[in-house]
């Protein structure tokens, strides 16, 4: 799908791969992400390690980290090298995670489930637009999805007016 979703999901997923374990220290996934696969500084990975635990993409449990998804099934973007600014717009993880928790599913049954509409519809819409299609299917209200999605296609356009 290569959608920002999956890049952040695969990002999150290769300290784990690289060190072969499911549970992973803050310490060792901020190591692996910054001087191990040499994609970010100490304090960008630092940085990601927090939105990515904002958005349920990682789960503290005690004093280690582990994945808030399946990493079995990721497959590697095409010219896949991540940066900074993939996870600096990563609401949509957090909704993908506001979806799962009112519809009561697991986020890589909602993944699946976004990825398959995406893949139906040949990537011709956004992701926030499938995001709500997903929600209604799930029975989840859809209004603050709905107000957040048109927000955020209008305010391109002002910031575009206003220069």
């Amino acid at each position: 799908m290569g959608s920002e979703l999956q890049k952040r999901q695969f990002t999150i997923a290769q300290p784990f791969k690289k060190l072969g374990k499911e549970r992973l220290t803050t310490g060792e996934f901020v190591f692996a992400l910054s001087l191990d696969l040499e994609w970010f500084t100490p304090e960008e990975a630092k940085k990601v390690l927090n939105q990515a635990l904002r958005s349920d993409l990682l789960k503290i449990d005690g004093d280690d980290l582990e994945p808030g998804f399946d990493l079995k099934d990721l497959e590697k973007p095409p010219g896949f090298r991540p940066d900074l600014a993939l996870f600096k717009s990563a609401s949509n993880d957090s909704t993908v995670g506001n979806i799962a928790r009112e519809a009561g599913v697991k986020i890589d049954e909602v993944t699946q489930r976004i990825k398959e509409r995406y893949d139906e519809l040949g990537g011709i819409l956004e992701e926030e637009v499938i995001n709500i299609m997903v929600a209604k299917e799930l029975g989840v209200n859809i209004d603050d999805l709905i107000d957040r999605a048109y927000s955020d296609l209008v305010r391109p356009a002002k910031d575009k007016l206003s220069d």
